[in-house]
């Protein structure tokens, strides 16, 4: 599989996380109560979304052309871990 391929597989992941969440009432009924006492919210939640080759299929497809942002470097980094 290509490395565009997983990029729109992720992409498409990450906005149906992200609709998930403005759509649930427990979110949006905890944070109007905290706007109602008087409360900015400023919500980042992070997700680590992984593609893993099933049994069977290719490895090494899947290690072309991965981009890591400067995030990814630096938290690999923490773990000492070359991201090369």
């Amino acid at each position: 599989m290509r490395a565009d391929q997983l990029k729109k597989y992720r992409k498409n992941l990450e906005m149906a996380i992200n609709e998930v969440l403005i759509d649930s009432p427990e979110l949006n009924k905890a944070i109007e109560k905290i706007r109602e006492d008087g409360f900015d919210v400023v919500l980042m939640i992070e997700a680590t979304i992984r593609f893993n080759r099933c049994v069977g299929e290719s490895p090494e497809e899947d290690q072309e052309d991965l981009e890591l942002t400067r995030q990814d470097r630096s938290f690999l980094k923490k773990f000492r871990i070359s991201s090369e």
